[in-house]
């Protein structure tokens, strides 16, 4: 899947980069959508990113495990189609997809926008609170364990 690049996913924010507006923009989340969303985001002229993810970077060269793609996959899909409801299947799924995970392509796309100080990643960071500021039209993150630096944050749809 890609995601379109010439459309932003908030007006304001949208406005703000055309105008060359500092902008902070907060992804939850480590795993392929997210990291091409920041991508995406400051290809369009997003000042800084902010990636929170539970876990540290996962690296595959697929989004499921190598079981699923190997000469074993039979076994793998048996198991899926063998479930006795839709609720064991989802579980056998995001067993074998394992949380987020991004591949090499885009690890090194994104490595390059932390060296420009495009991308602060930050890991084993678990989201607590959120408030919205009216006066500022920002949106305020607390997190575990805190993170002291973290800047207001301008809001989605």
């Amino acid at each position: 899947m890609q995601i379109n690049e010439h459309a932003l996913p908030d007006a304001r924010l949208n406005h703000k980069t055309e105008a060359w507006e500092h902008s902070n923009v907060l992804i939850i989340g480590g795993g392929l959508t997210s990291v091409q969303l920041a991508d995406v985001l400051i290809r369009r002229g997003v000042s800084k990113v902010h990636l929170l993810m539970r876990r540290g970077w996962q690296l595959k060269p697929f989004d499921v495990d190598l079981i699923w793609m190997s000469k074993f996959k039979s076994t793998a899909r048996a198991a899926s189609r063998s479930a006795d409801s839709f609720e064991e299947n989802l579980d056998i799924i995001k067993q074998a997809r394992d949380g987020g995970s991004t591949t090499s392509r885009y690890q090194k796309i994104l490595e390059g926008h932390i060296k420009r100080k495009r991308l602060v990643v930050h890991t084993h960071i678990t989201v607590k609170t959120q408030s919205y500021c009216r006066d500022t039209k920002h949106r305020i993150i607390g997190s575990q364990p805190p993170l002291l630096a973290l800047p207001e944050f301008d809001p989605s749809s």
